[in-house]
């Protein structure tokens, strides 16, 4: 009973200095209120929007190219839409498409690197000879094949990137399931008789889900970022989607002399991506993990 009081003790104390050490990380902690206050946005977006029906369709070519000023903040498009409007409808996209991104790369690659760690032999050789195929090509021209392949559109490029980000998932998975289950609890659970899933998703994936949350965080900017990528190329989201990618796209050939249409959704994009990475950084020192 003492052994157990002092193990919780000692799990609190690492926990207090972990917090302690995330709190004086500023650069953590602006990614997460940046993070924070951009879902939030995204949330309110309809009730907040200065012009709603702007992350439409809606066309307004009296006031096209309007450069930024007290009736637009950020100025207008091409089509006279105003641009906030649109960056605060487009937070949800691509916010939206890190979710099911990550979502389909985690219950995809995650089972399947445990399964290859766990029975090795054939199952591993399989399993990661695939994923070596998957890695073998960049991220952005593997999720474009697919996404055109599937035909351009906004949740088919999802799918498309979910697709590609399983392989990352698997491998750390596959590491991690390599190292864990020769701890002795692991022997001791065989012992006693539990399952393969018992001993894999109850006993196995719970001990590595610092390192897998850490993971998810960052590559949520990095699948925005490939995201936006794909719908820049063409191949994403459809016009008029109010989506950072697409609006970059239209508002470039504006340039110089229009340059908001373009720079305020580039600039979203990379203070996203930035707050994710920071946000990432001080998880991984909090967990003190590797990840790659």
């Amino acid at each position: 009973m003492n052994d157990e009081n002092e193990k919780i003790q000692v799990r609190k104390e690492g926990i207090t200095r972990g917090l302690i050490k995330l709190s004086r990380n500023r650069l953590s902690l602006i990614g997460a209120s940046f993070l924070l206050a951009a879902i939030l946005l995204a949330l309110l977006a309809p009730w907040i929007a200065p012009y709603p029906e702007d992350a439409g369709g809606a066309v307004h070519f009296e006031r096209q190219l309007k450069p930024p000023s007290f009736s637009y903040l950020l100025g207008t498009d091409e089509s006279g839409r105003d641009i906030l409007s649109r960056l605060l409808y487009g937070a949800r996209i691509s916010l939206a498409l890190a979710v099911v991104v990550l979502t389909i790369a985690f219950f995809v690659g995650v089972p399947l690197g445990i399964c290859a760690g766990y029975y090795g032999g054939k199952v591993d050789q399989v399993i990661m000879r695939i994923a070596d195929v998957f890695s073998s090509i960049p991220a952005i021209v593997l999720a474009l094949a697919v996404s055109v392949a599937l035909s351009p559109n906004l949740i088919n490029s999802m799918i498309a990137i979910g697709f590609v980000w399983w392989r990352s998932f698997c491998r750390l998975a596959y590491g991690e399931t390599l190292s864990i289950k020769q701890e002795n609890f692991i022997l001791s659970s065989k012992s006693l008789g539990a399952s393969d899933l018992h001993i894999m998703f109850r006993e196995i994936l719970p001990n590595m889900s610092s390192t897998l949350l850490v993971k998810l965080t960052l590559d949520a900017g990095f699948a925005i970022l490939v995201g936006t990528s794909i719908s820049f190329l063409g191949a994403g989201a459809s016009p008029p989607t109010a989506e950072w990618g697409l609006m970059v796209a239209y508002g470039r050939h504006y340039l110089p002399y229009a340059w908001w249409p373009s720079l305020f959704p580039g600039l979203a994009i990379f203070a996203t991506v930035l707050s994710f990475n920071l946000l990432g950084d001080g998880l991984r020192d909090f967990f003190g993990v590797e990840v790659e």
